[in-house]
C-alpha cells in the first residue's frame, strides 16, 4: 500500500530529527523551513512542527522559545539599564526646557 505514494518517506517527529533541526537552525538562524526540509530530506510539515514547538521568529531569524535563567537575567538587566538611561535623559531634557 505504501508503494502507491511517491515522495519523501513518512517520518515521525522524534528526538533525533528534532536535534538535527535544532543544529541546522543554530548553524544558520536565517535558514528557511524549505531549505531545512530539502537538506535533511524530511517533510516541510515535520520541520515546521518542530520549529513551532521550540522556536519563534524574531527579525528574520529563529530564536529559542524558552529562555534560560541567564537569558532572562540579561534581558532584565538590559531593559532596566535602558529604562534608567531613558529616565535620566527625560529628566535632563525637562530641566533644560524649564531653564530656557
Amino acid at each position: 500500500m505504501d508503494a502507491e505514494f511517491e515522495g519523501r518517506p513518512s517520518t515521525a517527529t522524534n528526538s533525533e530529527i528534532s536535534t538535527r533541526v535544532n543544529a541546522c537552525i543554530f548553524a544558520n538562524r536565517h535558514t528557511t523551513i524549505d531549505e531545512m526540509s530539502n537538506e535533511m530530506d524530511i517533510s516541510y510539515g515535520i520541520v515546521r512542527k518542530i520549529i513551532a514547538d521550540q522556536f519563534h521568529k524574531v527579525c528574520a531569524g529563529w530564536v529559542p522559545r524558552l529562555l534560560t535563567e541567564e537569558h532572562k537575567r540579561k534581558r532584565f538587566e538590559s531593559a532596566f539599564a535602558f529604562s534608567q538611561c531613558y529616565q535620566k535623559e527625560r529628566n535632563d531634557n525637562a530641566i533644560k526646557h524649564n531653564c530656557d
